[in-house]
Parts: structure tokens; sequence; C-alpha cells
């Protein structure tokens, strides 16, 4: 997932940075991606979870600049862990069967924790970090959480 390393791209944290300085709404975020793979494709892949109170969405980003905006939902969590869900982006992401599969563990425990718990039952950034800690959600291939 590194194609745009070696073609005109553009980097994710230039990305990240137009959204939080752009002081963007969900739905300007989003017209704002699907504008990206027409000007640049993001160098590498990776996935953006972007919200507010209309509603919040995971966009998955690939080098190719074949990603889906998908819409945004209201009311229930978005789950998702390493690997991609989008059938695009997994076109394009290089992995062993094997990380997908403790991948999706992950993701499946979170979603299991979140049903028994409650899905609108608030939780704060401290009770979010703390279900992050666990290893059966989260592992050493986890390279940054921001909740």
């Amino acid at each position: 997932h590194a194609e745009g390393l070696g073609q005109p791209s553009v980097s994710v944290q230039a990305i990240v940075w137009e959204l939080l300085l752009g002081q963007h709404t969900l739905v300007s975020a989003l017209e704002f991606l699907r504008t990206l793979p027409t000007l640049a494709p993001p160098m590498v892949g990776s996935a953006l979870l972007l919200a507010d109170a209309s509603g919040a969405v995971t966009v998955e980003l690939d080098a190719l600049g074949t990603f889906d905006v998908p819409a945004p939902t209201k009311g229930l969590p978005v789950v998702r862990s390493n690997h991609p869900l989008m059938p695009t982006s997994a076109a394009a992401y290089g992995d062993s069967r094997g990380s997908r599969r403790g991948s999706e563990k992950r993701r499946d425990a979170l979603v299991n924790h979140l049903a028994k718990r409650g899905w609108e039952e608030p939780m704060d950034g401290a009770a979010a970090l703390a279900l992050l800690r666990g290893r059966r959600i989260r592992n050493l291939s986890t390279l940054a959480c921001v909740a």
C-alpha cells in the first residue's frame, strides 16, 4: 500500500491538516475527499474517522486513488481495525490471511464489547482509551489511536 511513493501524490498528513485547519463539517470534508483522486491520490493507504453532530464515517484512502467515500451513519458506532473494510481499499492492501483474520477478531471483540455495554450509552475519552488498551482490541501493529 505504498504505490503513491512513485507517482505524484499528497501525504496523508497534508490531507488531515486541510481537514483540521479548514474547519470542515462532515459534509464539506467528504466533498473535499471526493476530489482527491482527480487532484492527486494519497501517498499511502490510511483510514480517517470523520464525525460531527450530523453523523460519522470512516473513509479508507488508498494510493491508487480508487477509494470510496461512504455515506455517514448516525446513532451507531463506527468500528474498524487495522485492515480495510471497503472492497476497493481491500483490493489494494497487501497483507496475509492470518493478519487480516487477527484484525477481524479485534474488530469483532470491540463490536461485541460495545453491544454488551449499550450503543447509546455515552463514553467519555478516558473510558474509550481504557477500552482501547485491552489486548483483545489493540495489538502491537496499532500505530496510533485517537479517541
